[in-house]
């Protein structure tokens, strides 16, 4: 066989097995310190590192995930499969900190959950 269909048959190959599929639908989250309190992430405003946020199934309440955010602000996904819509994200508020965002958020078409904290005076 030739050398080019060779090699082309195994970029496909690798392509159908890993980087080419569709990824799959996940929920996430990004907490930052909103300094200002306007519950928008402003250039300024720094991501805030430890933040639990809890996954629950809204079928039946069952807590799914504690992931804590990392030094980014990040939590990694959580993969929904074809389950978008059926989990809320909850944010767990820490002493010291009150929201400026809603701390329930049910995301139904998957996705990335917003949530900002301000220092409490």
């Amino acid at each position: 066989m030739d050398r080019k269909v060779l090699l082309i048959a195994g970029i496909l190959l690798l392509c159908l097995a890993t980087a080419c599929r569709a990824s799959e639908p996940s929920y996430s989250a990004h907490v930052w310190e909103d300094v200002d309190g306007d519950g928008r992430q402003g250039e300024e405003e720094q991501p805030l590192e430890g933040i639990v946020v809890q996954i629950v199934d809204l079928a039946n309440s069952h807590l799914w995930m504690r992931p804590m955010t990392d030094a980014e602000g990040n939590t990694f996904p959580f993969k929904a499969g074809d389950t978008c819509g059926q989990y809320a994200l909850i944010l767990n508020v820490p002493d010291g900190y009150w929201p400026t965002t809603p701390v329930v958020v049910n995301t139904p078409n998957c996705g990335t959950a917003h949530f900002g904290l301000k220092v409490y005076p």
